[in-house]
């Protein structure tokens, strides 16, 4: 006598194949959580420079977390834009600037290769010029 499943209690199981009907290839193993580990993974984001014995910190990690602030940055220099709110963009660019209208976000045109840490520098650098009542086009050519 065949026990009755359902469709789906055939998928959530393991049954046998005399049940399903089918013979299953791969096996279905549970994966194993141990109370005490058998390995521990580290990382490593700082290096110690073998010429003069200081720390050096690999890549943007000592900036990352100031990624909030650079897209704070970015919306704030957004609405020195002058961009009008009807108008449906993805990407504009403007006197310098790389503007996103889906994100209402515009930062300084191929600054996304520069370094975390510089790249708040140049930005808020750009929103002193603009507050101070300079135009984009103006502050642009003070930054660069």
């Amino acid at each position: 006598m065949a026990a009755q499943l359902s469709f789906l209690n055939q998928i959530d199981y393991n049954l046998p194949d005399e049940i399903t009907g089918k013979k299953s290839n791969k096996l279905r193993l549970k994966r194993v959580h141990f109370k005490i580990p058998t390995y521990i993974k580290k990382y490593s984001f700082t290096s110690i420079n073998p010429f003069t014995g200081e720390i050096q910190f690999l890549g943007d990690e000592k900036h990352i977390f100031r990624i909030r602030i650079l897209q704070h940055l970015y919306s704030i220099i957004y609405g020195y834009c002058n961009i009008n709110l009807f108008d449906n963009f993805e990407k504009k660019e403007i006197d310098g600037l790389t503007v996103w209208g889906e994100d209402k976000q515009a930062e300084i045109t191929n600054s996304w290769d520069l370094p975390l840490g510089d790249r708040v520098r140049i930005h808020i650098k750009l929103l002193r010029y603009l507050r101070n009542g300079f135009s984009v086009q103006d502050a642009m050519q003070n930054i660069i």
